[in-house]
């Protein structure tokens, strides 16, 4: 548990620890406590916040009352029910045509997961674990195998991605597919000596776009969460281009070394900047319909999340790496394992996050009560049996005090989406520049251009030819 002083307090008046249930420190204690039955009390803690437990907290009844609520101000506009008026703003269009797709992940899911659960186990019990695993095991035993399986050295991956190459490579990668040119605007005001200001041109070399980027952590000056900032919108009216700000927390650059980027950074880095592409190549005239404006909730996520998986070609990927001693390109083995190691238990993911996404559409069709609706969705879905003690939807905040009350699905439609748009430039070949020009014009030409003045579901279409299917994602994440 030697990482795990950075994430807890420690009582003065004593040696024992205090584990708070704030995400970021019950995630870390999960992963990386040794001992299950402290994993199980933090687990059962967590599952059941607002729940049963304690009778002054317990959100039951507020649940019972937030979806009546909802219900009725559906059939004031005339809908049967909440989910049925959230789909108006929604990509799917309706409730049927979500549970239909997600229908189509669930089987070749729950296959993979239970493959998968018993070579965990096998593993567990080979590392003289010798009882059955549960939920609160899950975490930790995952990353002990994925630590034995692929055996992937942070400081080593990062040694490849050195920032100022991934910043010059991007810019390239845009001009190759986008065909737009990046430059930086010398002279520009700016808040921070990090931070740059640039310029997109297009073909012609009109500037249509501009963006500030503040790569580096500032502790006590910015948060370290990544932020896409949306500035002002293209207005032909108004005479006004497209602006946004990308805001993150990489490690600073010192005396002898640039910034280096780990793996996820870099993925964080290229989902904010395809997201705001989608913002600044827009070729929207008015403001209340471009970039993102008016897009569909499930579909708001596409374009960052397309950008995000071109990292899942190795081509790309090799194109941005260059190791800091020696020059080289990340080698092969090493892009494999970071593959592998990103994959590992991925049904296990994408089982919990169709179940979260029908749990939350079921909630807001069916009137039967909250338990017994959470009962039969996780019986549905989920390889494991429901604790008597879990009471998780009591705490799903996200659903009822949040903005996505029948909308939660819309996490996974965009992926799904994005997985489907990255099929057709890996049918394209990364290799073949032609074919990628092609598919990257078209891209442009549609998600990144119509932004909410055509519908999203249209725009794919005019990308694809046809509807989005589940099995791109199947096959991005290594399930069929």
């Amino acid at each position: 548990m030697s990482i795990l002083p950075r994430f807890l307090r420690f009582r003065a008046d004593s040696t024992r620890m205090s584990v708070t249930l704030k995400t970021p420190v019950y995630d870390a204690f999960m992963m990386y406590c040794r001992d299950s039955k402290m994993r199980r009390d933090a687990w059962q803690a967590f599952v059941g916040r607002a729940g049963f437990r304690d009778a002054d907290l317990n959100n039951s009844l507020i649940i019972e009352d937030i979806r009546l609520m909802r219900s009725k101000e559906a059939k004031l506009f005339g809908y049967e029910n909440y989910a049925e008026l959230s789909m108006e703003t929604k990509m799917a269009r309706s409730v049927k045509h979500v549970m239909t797709s997600l229908s189509e992940l669930t089987l070749p899911s729950k296959v993979k997961c239970q493959s998968d659960l018993v070579e965990l186990q096998d593993f567990a019990n080979k590392s003289g674990f010798n009882e059955d695993l549960q939920l609160w095991d899950m975490a930790y035993w995952r990353r002990k195998q994925r630590e034995a399986n692929f055996q992937i050295s942070e400081s080593e991956v990062q040694s490849y991605f050195q920032y100022p190459v991934i910043l010059e490579q991007l810019f390239q990668l845009c001009k190759d597919l986008f065909n737009v040119t990046i430059k930086e605007s010398n002279g520009a005001l700016v808040w921070h000596r990090d931070v740059k200001r640039y310029q997109i041109f297009d073909e012609d070399d009109r500037e249509i776009a501009g963006f500030y980027l503040d790569p580096y952590a500032r502790p006590g000056q910015k948060g370290l969460m990544p932020r896409l900032e949306l500035g002002q919108s293209k207005s032909v009216a108004a005479g006004s281009l497209p602006l946004a700000s990308l805001l993150f927390s990489f490690q600073p650059p010192n005396a002898s070394n640039p910034s280096l980027l780990t793996y996820e950074d870099v993925n964080v880095f290229f989902e904010k900047f395809g997201s705001s592409m989608q913002h600044l190549l827009t070729t929207m005239p008015y403001g209340d319909i471009s970039g993102t404006n008016n897009v569909e909730w499930d579909a708001l996520h596409v374009c960052g999340s397309t950008m995000r998986m071109l990292l899942q070609s190795p081509v790309v990927l090799k194109r941005l790496s260059r190791h800091i001693d020696t020059g080289k390109e990340i080698p092969d083995d090493l892009v494999r394992r970071l593959y592998q190691s990103e994959k590992h238990l991925s049904s296990l993911d994408l089982l919990s996050e169709m179940y979260f996404g029908i749990l939350d559409l079921s909630l807001y069709t069916k009137t039967d009560f909250w338990l017994d609706i959470t009962k039969d969705v996780w019986r549905n879905m989920m390889p494991f049996a429901l604790d008597k003690r879990d009471s998780h939807p009591c705490g799903f905040a996200h659903i009822f005090i949040g903005p996505y009350a029948a909308g939660y699905y819309t996490f996974l439609w965009s992926e799904m989406v994005a997985a489907d748009v990255f099929a057709a430039f890996g049918e394209a070949g990364f290799t073949n520049d032609k074919a990628l020009r092609q598919t990257g014009k078209l891209f442009r030409d549609t998600f990144l251009s119509l932004g909410g003045g055509c519908h999203s579901a249209e725009v794919f279409r005019r990308f694809r030819g046809r509807d989005p299917s589940p099995q791109a994602l199947l096959r991005l994440y290594d399930i069929v």
